[in-house]
């Protein structure tokens, strides 16, 4: 999919297990393309870099199956669209399981 529609935002998501480790990536823009915001994390160290605003901690030590961090960073996106109190959103995500 490409740009959301006109007066969305779209949630992009994605995560990644390897080697019993866990990181997660969401980046939120408008229909134009602007970054709105993002968060990112690996275990449970958030990543900060400037652009990364609300949101949660980022996971938990633990290890975790891809289904299962798939579905954490897509509530990831849910929490953080929410604390920007957006209501016209569009999630993508490249899970293929």
């Amino acid at each position: 999919m490409g740009k959301a529609l006109i007066n969305f935002v779209k949630v992009n998501v994605d995560a990644a297990v390897v080697d019993n480790k866990t990181s997660f990536g969401v980046i939120i823009r408008y229909s134009n393309g602007f970054i709105l915001g993002g968060n990112a994390g690996y275990k449970g160290d958030q990543i900060s870099d400037g652009f990364v605003l609300g949101g949660s901690t980022g996971y938990k030590g633990d290890h975790m199956s891809m289904e299962w961090a798939e579905l954490s960073v897509f509530i990831e996106g849910i929490t953080l669209v929410r604390s920007l109190n957006f209501d016209k959103v569009i999630f993508e995500s490249d899970c293929a399981s």
